[in-house]
């Protein structure tokens, strides 16, 4: 049965690796909010919505949208900011930061049976040649 060290190993390098596309991807609604929870539950501190936007790589009127749809959730709190009141930032809410480590439990249920299944050794090994590929392969550059 995998450590729990062999399981924050594992998702730190795949963190590490494919961190956009297992974290920040935001393409869909449900990934989306679930890149924002992760990233305020990583930043431990209210953040402002330029600040996610910046954190995601994605457009301030797209992290908008999502938290317009994580507060009708109760999933984050919009509070003045301290350093200046006429803005707001936002922190995941009690719901919020329950439902985060709900999400981090059952990633690391998931790691630990992928550690299992098929072995750490390989798991790495797949992580190095995969990192490999990653460095060789980009997307194309079309010029329009």
């Amino acid at each position: 049965m995998a450590t729990q060290e062999e399981v924050e190993e594992l998702r730190a390098s795949l963190e590490r690796l494919h961190g956009d596309a297992l974290f920040k991807r935001v393409g869909e609604t449900g990934v989306g909010i679930g890149a924002v929870m992760r990233c305020l539950h990583r930043s431990g501190e209210p953040m402002s919505a330029g600040e996610i936007s910046r954190y995601l790589h994605v457009s301030t009127a797209r992290v908008a949208v999502l938290l317009k749809k994580m507060e009708a959730r109760s999933l984050i709190e919009r509070i003045s900011d301290e350093r200046d009141a006429r803005k707001s930032v936002i922190r995941l809410s009690a719901h919020g930061a329950e439902v985060s480590e709900q999400m981090l439990r059952e990633l690391n249920r998931q790691l630990a049976e992928v550690i299992d299944r098929i072995g750490l050794d390989r798991v790495k090994e797949f992580i190095a040649v995969s990192g490999e590929i990653r460095a060789v392969v980009q997307p194309p550059t079309w010029e329009w």
